[in-house]
């Protein structure tokens, strides 16, 4: 059984928009000297990610409809 043989069949489709939404460090994460590994591009739609273990290693790049960074104050709906 595939995906599309469990999906119902409601003979409309569908658009689905992904947002994603980077919270900031909190103070506990700052004070204990945490740092952020997550680069943001909202006007591109591209989220960056590093390896916390290895900052050397290339980053694993994100594409998605819209972006919120830590900077921005919005509700998130519709």
């Amino acid at each position: 059984m595939t995906a599309d043989d469990r999906r119902p069949r409601t003979g409309k489709q569908e658009v689905v928009r992904v947002i994603v939404r980077c919270r900031p460090l909190s103070e506990v994460e700052i004070s204990q000297g945490h740092q952020s590994i997550v680069s943001m591009y909202p006007e591109r739609g591209l989220v960056e990610l590093r390896n916390p273990k290895d900052l050397q290693e290339p980053s694993k790049d994100f594409t998605f409809d819209a972006i919120y960074n830590e900077r921005m104050r919005h509700e998130l709906h519709d």
